[in-house]
């Protein structure tokens, strides 16, 4: 887990990330905290041009062997949200999460057994939505790399009957 937080930091620091991207390890895994804003425009689920190629260089350092379970998890701000595509923004977290996921499943490495996604829509803040710096941070993508455990033999036998 250290090896794949040491190589996502050199890649945020070298593209300049440092604001937008952040990881850290805590108790369920190695988290990756990307800034809503770096990905998506307001009210869009779309990931911007940009964003596309962070997402898939972030695929390829998920591509581990063996596998990890990975869950992508959509936050939106307390802002509301009433759009005929999107009623709420619970919708909206968790359809940004599946485009997310989207692109990491365009890596042949990665399979879909591998991933949980989420979406907390505006429940999961992690500072006040009081200011617009504050809704801003907590307008966030997570993406969660959990440790190996015994779900890991699971993983294998999946990855091994497939091949």
């Amino acid at each position: 887990m250290w090896e794949l937080q040491k190589e996502l930091n050199r890649y945020i620091e070298e593209q300049g990330l440092s604001d937008r991207l952040t990881t850290e390890i805590g108790t369920d895994g190695l988290l990756i905290t990307i800034n809503d804003n770096i990905l998506f425009d307001s009210g869009s689920d779309e990931l911007k041009t940009d964003a596309q190629e962070i997402v898939y260089e972030i695929s390829d350092m998920l591509a581990t062997d063996p596998p990890r379970y990975i869950q992508i998890s959509g936050h939106t701000d307390d802002r509301p949200i009433n759009t005929p595509q999107f009623q709420s923004n619970w919708t909206l977290s968790i359809s940004r999460a599946e485009n997310v996921l989207g692109y990491f499943l365009e890596n042949e490495r990665l399979k879909p057994n591998q991933f949980i996604v989420a979406g907390h829509g505006e429940y999961k803040p992690i500072v006040s939505n009081e200011t617009e710096e504050g809704r801003q941070q907590n307008r966030r993508v997570e993406i969660l790399i959990l440790p190996f455990n015994i779900e890991r033999e699971r993983l294998e036998i999946e990855f091994s009957d497939q091949n």
